[in-house]
């Protein structure tokens, strides 16, 4: 029984981009030196990547598609995290009701439609595009999103305030321009696209060669585009300096805080480093005060559970334990239940680590 590609190869050669003598070639060299066959015809020059996606594409009776004349619309691309994407040589270009088209470079991989089956619950239609075409089109969507980072900027008013128990000290970071500090630009980027995006939490990683940039929406953990290596030190220590924190101290974990007016709401930024192996993890978790207003009848609880927890708000006295995972709700529930027993004749006093 032929490999799958070998099959290809037939499929080359039927259609006239292969000569037989130039796959012999290539499967000698497989036999001796190992490899995939596909790529040894690539590396050879024998074929081009666009000739084995129209044959690949025959075979397998999957539409091919050329990305560099497709404008694929963001919401859609978003809809499968990037790190999976890239990691699975894929990208979702259109959805039509509950059809998802995504283009792969290996549409037979079944672990990879699983994933994005069970991420977006539509059901995919695969199409063929090369490795290179599906890596740049990612390339090219997070320069798409770097450049709308730099307008978020630019459209609203971002001020950078710190505070830690002492008296606010205002710092001039809203230039954006080329001429601006590259860290202080980057730093204003990250805060501003993750409010902007409404998002619970930053989380700054450090690897061997890369950084990485996610943001978490609506309990989901999501890339964004990441600064470059090179300024892993300087990104880390402005942030720590934001915080009033030792930008010294590399060793030990550090809390502090930092705040941000943004068109006009005041944004909590709690902020944590994390020594790891390749550098300090960074996380912020965001506290947005003008989104902890409304009642009780706000959170969205069920008529039942509303009762119960209106009842356990008015009690004398007790404990109400609020639990769940990141971005839940925890806060803004506990807000809430202070507005709600916030009257004149109670004196309320918070207790935080």
């Amino acid at each position: 029984m032929k490999s799958f590609g070998e099959r290809i190869a037939d499929a080359l050669i039927e259609d006239g981009v292969l000569q037989p003598a130039q796959f012999d070639e290539a499967m000698a060299q497989q036999k001796t030196q190992g490899g995939r066959l596909l790529k040894i015809l690539l590396d050879r020059q024998y074929v081009t990547e666009l000739d084995m996606m129209v044959s690949l594409g025959r075979t397998l009776g999957a539409a091919p598609i050329n990305l560099a004349r497709v404008k694929v619309p963001a919401e859609v691309a978003d809809l499968v995290p990037r790190d999976l994407a890239r990691n699975h040589q894929l990208l979702p270009i259109a959805k039509l009701g509950n059809l998802l088209y995504v283009a792969m470079a290996d549409p037979l991989n079944v672990l990879a439609l699983d994933d994005v089956k069970q991420i977006t619950q539509l059901e995919v239609v695969p199409l063929i595009a090369t490795e290179n075409m599906v890596a740049e089109a990612i390339s090219s969507l997070d320069t798409q999103n770097s450049q709308q980072l730099d307008q978020i900027i630019r459209d609203e008013n971002v001020e950078i305030e710190i505070s830690e128990d002492q008296p606010l000290e205002e710092v001039d970071v809203t230039a954006t321009d080329a001429g601006a500090a590259p860290v202080i630009r980057v730093a204003n980027l990250m805060f501003a696209s993750c409010v902007k995006d409404k998002a619970s939490d930053i989380h700054l990683e450090c690897y061997e060669k890369s950084l990485k940039l996610r943001y978490r929406v609506d309990g989901a953990l999501y890339d964004y585009p990441a600064p470059p290596k090179s300024m892993q030190g300087a990104l880390i220590s402005r942030l720590k300096i934001m915080a009033h924190l030792d930008i010294s101290e590399r060793r030990l974990p550090q809390d502090g805080r930092i705040r941000i007016r943004m068109a006009g709401r005041d944004i909590d930024f709690r902020m944590s480093f994390l020594p790891t192996k390749y550098g300090e993890k960074v996380v912020g978790r965001i506290l947005d005060k003008s989104a902890l207003g409304g009642t009780v009848a706000d959170l969205g609880l069920s008529p039942e559970q509303h009762k119960i927890f209106t009842s356990a708000l008015n009690e004398p006295q007790g404990m109400i334990l609020v639990t769940g995972p990141t971005g839940s709700g925890k806060t803004r529930t506990l807000y809430t239940a202070l507005a709600e027993v916030n009257q004149p004749q109670y004196n309320i006093i918070t207790v935080e680590d």
